[in-house]
Parts: structure tokens; C-alpha cells; sequence
């Protein structure tokens, strides 16, 4: 009996199936059928029958080693399959040789995917792990929303800074600290901004250069000049004064009795920049009233604050002063000092009948410099002592300048009138006529150029 159940079902089947079919052709499933064949151990004991294995083709086959697949029942044509999970049921007495094993826990067998019909075999293992689901693109619209939130609080960050706080046109706190020179007549004005301010807030080279246009360095007093550092200005001050001891040339004054005479016709140089007044006019006027002779005659010489005391003399002649003549002689090489040399006689003349020659003279010698590094060696020299000598020549000196830009040093020197009439002759220096006919360019002149000059 057992044999042809078995042989008439296409797979194991646990409990009572009704077959016959209702209305629509499909079998009615009174019954209760499994839908899952359990797990049996050695312990566990089936059927002793052996054409249960033989004819089950399609049912399940048992080994040691490959665990049992719940088979699908039949299903019928266009029904889909159902599967419920039904409690076992006992089989009938009829059916049992052996006493029923004991129920097992269903094992849940990861589903995957589709399992075909009559498939044997293992379910491939499937991964435990939770599955990362991709990541959802960010929406274009928010994207851009989001864009221009930001360009707007940038917009808003940048206006609020230029209308509402100082941060970008708040002014360096620079400050300038000035400070007033004092600086030696004729010297060089400092090149560097630290040494006329203190400069702070700022880097000192972001100052503009020093405006020192309206100073003098060659005339005493006191003059401005400006420190810009951004749109910062200060106004300093730098005095040019003469420390230097006071350097005063005077010369010899010839006049005639009666005449007058000033302080400043002492002064051996006409634009030396000193003041002269005279100690006593008292004494000068009763020098003037006097005879024919040499009068000493005391000044008072300034610069400034300083002040000296000089003694000159006042010459009382015959006649009246008519001019002065002068022979200049030719242009000499002084290989020494890089620089030619003219030498000038300067002569007295009376105004008399004779035009006769007044007892003095001068001797002018004329340097001009091609080297002007030795030119400022002697105008140092002179700053400093007073007196320079010059090719063995020394007395009144000026520095000065010529048109075509050289450096000139003229030296002038009283002549003593015995030296003058033993070195020339008394014959050729009586009158105006004798001394241009011997200085002069003439058969027996010496070749000098000579000239006439009123006084």
C-alpha cells in the first residue's frame, strides 16, 4: 500500500492532500500539507521501505553529506504556487512502520533570488552585512540657492564694512617727530630721512623725500623744510650758522686830507658778508683832519653774534686819488697744482698835473683751478688758519667763481713802495706815462696789458 502511494505523488508528502478539484479545475488542498522537509538525524528512523528510494526520482535524496531541499509541491497550471507553513500532522497507522520522530525548529534558508522548480542543491551564501544604499545626488535647484545665499552675505559683509565700520579707510597713526638742526655754514645737508625725524607708525620708506628747497647752506639762518609720510605732513626747521672763529681782511685806505671815509672801505673784499663800524669816529675824523701820514684806526667787525676787533690804517696823502693803473701779465702753467696762474700789477695814481705815481700799489695773483679736489684742499686751509699760501704767494684771499664755471683763488698783496721803486726803478715808476711805456707792450716793455681805472 505504501508503495503505491509513493509512486503515484512526485515528491514526499506529510499528511492527509485532498486531490479532488473543485469548479475551476484546481485540486483542493484539505489536507495538510508541509511545505518543508525536516532535518533527520542518525538518531532518527524511516520507513523501511525500499521501494520508497527507488521510485522517489523526484523527491528528496538523503546522504550524509548534502543537507535535504524542500521540494515544491505540484502546482497546477496558472495557479502560483502557495507556500504556507502547515503544522505537522500524523501519518495514519497505516502508513507508519516505525514510531513518528520528533518535530524540529524549521531552518530558515536565506532566499536570494528565484529557485527554480525541482532545483537540488545549496543556497550560495549571502552576505550579512547591510547593504549601503548609494548616495542621493544633491538637487540642482538647492545647489544654486545656496550659491547665491552665499554671494548675497558676501555682498551684504562687504557693504556693512565700507558704510558702517573704518576698517579699510581708518588712517595710519603716523607720527613725526622733527627734529631742528643746526648746521655749519656751507655744509652738506643730511641724505637720509632718520636724520631729520623720528618717524613711527609707519615704515620709513614709505615717506617721501625730504623738501629741503628753501635752504641756504651758504648764507646764516634759519630755514624750513617739510616731512611727508602718507598724508601726514610735518615742518622742521634747520639753522645754518657760522661757528667757525671770524675770518676778517682788511686793507690799507688812502685818502687825502679832508676827505671822509666809511667802516666798509676797510674791508679787503668787498662781499665778504661781514658788518664793519668803527670803534671811535672821533679818532677817524681827527685822522682825517691831520697831515699827510699813517693812522692806525680800530673797527668793529661782525657776523651774526660773533664779533671781532681789528685794527687797520688810514693813509693821509698829498693829493687826492685820480685812478689806478694796472699791467697784467701773460697766463703761466703752474704744473703743481693743476691750475694757470696770472699775476697783475695794481698802482696809485695822483690826481696832480703830472699824473704822477701815489707811493702804493698791489700785486694781484690770479689762480684758476682745473683740479677742483685741490681747489676745496685750499679752501679748507683757509677755513681753517685764516691765510693760505699759494706757489709762495700769500695774503688778502677770495675764493670765488668765473663765468665759465672754474674755481678761482685770487690773492692780492701790498706792495712795500721801497721794494717797488729798487725792484722797477724810480725812473719808470714817476708817473702813468713811465709805468705803462715799462709794463707795457712796447719795444722795451715787459709785454703786459695795461689799463686805467678812476677811483
Amino acid at each position: 500500500m505504501n508503495n503505491d502511494l509513493n509512486n503515484d505523488q512526485s515528491g514526499m508528502v506529510l499528511g492527509n492532500i485532498d486531490l479532488t478539484q473543485n469548479d475551476n479545475g484546481v485540486p483542493n488542498n484539505t489536507g495538510n500539507q508541509t511545505s518543508m522537509v525536516e532535518s533527520l538525524d542518525d538518531s532518527q528512523v524511516l520507513p523501511s521501505n525500499d521501494s520508497l528510494m527507488e521510485n522517489n526520482t523526484t523527491g528528496l535524496v538523503m546522504d550524509n553529506t548534502i543537507s535535504p531541499v524542500i521540494e515544491q509541491p505540484p502546482q497546477a497550471e496558472n495557479v502560483p504556487p502557495q507556500v504556507e507553513s502547515v503544522p505537522p500532522q500524523p501519518m495514519p497507522d497505516s502508513q507508519v512502520m516505525n514510531p513518528t520522530p520528533q518535530p524540529q525548529p524549521p531552518q530558515p534558508t536565506p532566499q536570494t533570488g528565484f529557485q527554480p522548480q525541482n532545483a537540488i542543491g545549496t543556497t550560495p551564501p549571502v552576505s550579512l552585512e547591510p547593504e549601503k544604499k548609494p548616495k542621493k545626488p544633491m538637487n540642482k535647484t538647492i545647489f544654486v540657492i545656496l550659491v547665491i545665499v552665499a554671494l548675497l552675505g558676501v555682498g551684504f559683509g562687504t557693504y556693512y564694512i565700507l558704510n558702517y565700520t573704518d576698517l579699510l579707510t581708518k588712517k595710519e597713526d603716523i607720527v613725526i617727530e622733527t627734529k631742528n638742526l643746526e648746521l655749519e655754514l656751507g655744509a652738506t645737508l643730511p641724505s637720509t630721512i632718520a636724520e631729520y625725524a623720528t618717524i613711527t607708525g609707519t615704515n620709513i620708506s614709505n615717506c617721501n623725500p625730504v623738501d629741503a628747497s628753501e635752504v641756504n647752506v651758504n648764507a646764516v639762518g634759519v630755514y624750513k623744510y617739510t616731512i611727508t609720510c602718507g598724508n601726514v605732513s610735518k615742518i622742521g626747521t634747520i639753522a645754518i650758522v657760522d661757528n667757525s672763529e671770524l675770518v676778517v681782511q682788511t686793507k690799507t685806505v688812502y685818502k687825502s686830507k679832508g676827505e671822509t671815509v666809511t667802516a666798509k672801505e676797510f674791508a679787503a673784499l668787498e662781499n665778504d658778508g661781514l658788518t664793519y663800524e668803527f670803534v671811535s669816529q672821533s679818532d677817524v675824523d681827527a685822522a682825517l683832519a691831520s697831515e699827510k701820514g699813517t693812522y692806525p684806526v680800530k673797527l668793529k667787525v661782525s657776523n651774526g653774534t660773533k664779533t671781532n676787533e681789528e685794527e687797520a690804517n688810514l693813509v693821509i696823502l698829498e693829493y687826492k686819488i685820480k685812478g689806478y693803473v694796472t699791467c697784467e701779465a701773460n697766463s703761466q702753467v703752474v704744473d703743481e697744482i693743476n691750475a694757470s696762474k696770472v699775476t697783475a700789477e695794481k698802482f696809485g695814481i695822483f690826481d696832480d698835473e703830472s699824473v704822477s705815481y701815489a707811493g702804493f700799489g698791489y700785486e694781484i695773483t690770479t689762480f684758476t683751478f682745473t683740479d677742483a679736489t685741490i681747489y676745496k684742499q685750499y679752501e679748507d686751509e683757509f677755513k681753517e688758519n685764516g691765510k693760505v699760501t699759494i706757489d709762495g704767494i700769500n695774503g688778502i684771499t677770495e675764493f670765488s667763481t668765473n663765468s665759465d664755471g672754474a674755481s678761482v683763488i685770487r690773492i692780492i698783496t701790498e706792495l712795500d713802495n721801497n721794494k717797488t721803486l729798487l725792484e722797477y726803478g724810480e725812473e719808470n715808476m714817476k708817473d702813468y706815462s713811465s709805468i705803462t711805456k715799462y709794463f707795457g707792450k712796447t719795444a722795451t716793455g715787459l709785454g703786459y696789458s695795461c689799463s686805467f681805472k678812476k677811483a
